[in-house]
């Protein structure tokens, strides 16, 4: 099992501190908090940027947060998807991290809130509650 910008030392290095059992975190926010990197913490992380997949998700993060504070998210995230390849045993994919880091719940108020601005802003630019209807009918029949 790897993770991209993880090498064998690092990794060595992680699991020496974390364990490999993780049933003494009861979820990936309390192995978070534990290492320091939960939200609000500043405490300094890993200042790699050579993988290009956390490049880009450090470019993205810097811009709205600053340069530290990207840091700490990226090295969050990289804690996130070690303690859910531990938990599982499942092979790192980085379309997985979305789903571990929110609750289905909060993806479903999420794609809600989305759904009902989109709809305003379609009811703005001239579409009728009939054609809206209709829209929908034709992607429930897709599934």
């Amino acid at each position: 099992m790897t993770i991209p910008g993880i090498n064998r030392n690092s990794a060595i290095t992680i699991i020496s501190e974390i364990g490999v059992d993780m049933s003494q975190f009861s979820n990936h926010y309390r192995l978070s908090a534990w290492a320091g990197l939960a939200p609000g913490c500043n405490e300094s992380a890993v200042k790699d940027k050579t993988n290009t997949y956390y490049a880009d998700k450090f470019d993205k993060i810097s811009k709205r947060r600053g340069k530290k504070r990207t840091y700490i998210a990226i090295a969050r995230k990289i804690l996130v998807a070690i303690y859910h390849m531990l938990s599982t045993g499942k092979t790192w994919n980085p379309t997985d991290l979305a789903a571990a880091e929110t609750s289905d719940e909060d993806r479903i108020k999420y794609t809600k809130n989305n759904l009902n601005q989109s709809l305003k802003q379609l009811l703005s630019l001239g579409l009728t509650s009939n054609e809206l209807i209709n829209l929908i009918n034709l992607n429930a029949l897709i599934e």
